[in-house]
């Protein structure tokens, strides 16, 4: 009776646990929205641009961040934030080579939160429209 009793509880907190696990996950990529991604020309790295939808826990609430990844995600936004603030539009980003990577959108007030000039060997160039 004690070992079934001991079973029970184990169970039930390895699936809330499972559950608490869900519950993280799912809250914290509710948020992000995917705009847009390219890989660079020899195929290394990635970038990728998200709206996020929060004010909850980033620096740029209800603004635009660019990752810089080693390797192509679709999942949750990872990598180093090589952008972070208020665009106008939905910012453009292209590469020059694969060591240059251009960011391009019409800032709202100049609302820079972070601007990265080099992340993996690439260096970043901000262009205002």
């Amino acid at each position: 009776m004690a070992k079934r009793l001991i079973y029970s509880i184990l169970i039930l907190l390895l699936l809330s646990a499972l559950a608490a696990g869900a519950i993280y996950f799912y809250s914290s990529s509710i948020h992000w929205k995917s705009l847009a991604a390219t890989e660079s020309p020899n195929g290394e790295l990635s970038v990728k641009s998200y709206a996020y939808g929060s004010d909850w826990n980033r620096h740029a609430p209800y603004g635009t961040y660019i990752f810089l990844n080693q390797k192509y995600e679709f999942s949750n936004p990872k990598g180093h934030v090589i952008f972070a603030g208020y665009c106008e539009n939905e910012p453009k980003f292209y590469w020059l080579s694969d060591s240059q990577l251009a960011i391009k959108c019409k800032l709202q007030k100049e609302h820079i939160r972070t601007l990265a000039s080099k992340a993996y060997g690439v260096s970043i160039v901000f262009e205002t429209e």
